[in-house]
């Protein structure tokens, strides 16, 4: 996963409680923390993974120290660049870490549901990976939003003195509710792009099409 943004998500901000809404109608329509993070252009997925979690989108593990799961190689590294644990990443798609792990150690059992789910969640979040361990054709599609990946600068912003309040409002002319404050120019400026990345997230995920839509159209 590509990182194009540094910024992360400002939980304070007004904005933050529709993005979690937006989060669980992604989930709803059948997308994974791994897909999400990905889409949204994350380098890793385990900010996602700890605010859904927090959320209540996605169950908490117990505390303490867990036994070693042994893995494929090649997913270990895929759920390393992740930074997801395989328990972290078994518990995205509410499965049990062990039989998950038992499950994938062997191509799909169309009889067994438990090795059939964690097939799919391995397809769904590695697909390219999934084709090559278990030697199946590479057909990768990957799912994104529908709207065009434009930073912050493409727009017209403003940032002009509230003399009034003794600090400086930025906003972007173009966005209805994108707009800061701060106490200095730069800080108002700052304070817009965190804003602007939660504002186009939220958008980015209202957007994604159902997956289920996807699967009939083709």
């Amino acid at each position: 996963m590509r990182k194009r943004n540094p910024f992360r998500w400002n939980t304070a901000d007004e904005l933050f409680p529709d993005l979690e809404d937006a989060l669980h109608e992604a989930t709803v329509r059948g997308y994974s923390v791994v897909e999400l993070a990905r889409i949204l252009g994350h380098s890793t997925a385990l900010n996602l993974y700890n605010i859904m979690r927090t959320a209540g989108l996605i169950r908490k593990l117990p505390a303490g120290r867990v036994p070693k799961v042994d893995v494929h190689p090649g997913l270990a590294t895929a759920l390393e660049k992740c930074n997801l644990t395989f328990y972290r990443w078994a518990n995205t798609h509410d499965l049990d870490p062990f039989e998950m792990a038992e499950a994938l150690r062997s191509p799909v059992n169309m009889k067994d549901p438990k090795s059939v789910v964690a097939h799919k969640a391995f397809r769904q979040d590695f697909l390219h990976l999934y084709c090559k361990v278990y030697q199946q054709p590479d057909e990768t599609s990957r799912v994104g939003a529908n709207t065009p990946d434009m930073i912050l600068t493409d727009f017209h912003i403003t940032i002009e003195p509230d003399r009034e309040n003794n600090r400086y409002r930025a906003y972007v002319h173009e966005l209805a509710n994108c707009s800061s404050y701060g106490k200095t120019h730069d800080e108002a400026y700052f304070a817009l792009k965190s804003r602007y990345v939660l504002f186009r997230s939220i958008q980015k995920l209202r957007l994604l099409p159902d997956k289920q839509l996807i699967r009939e159209a083709i």
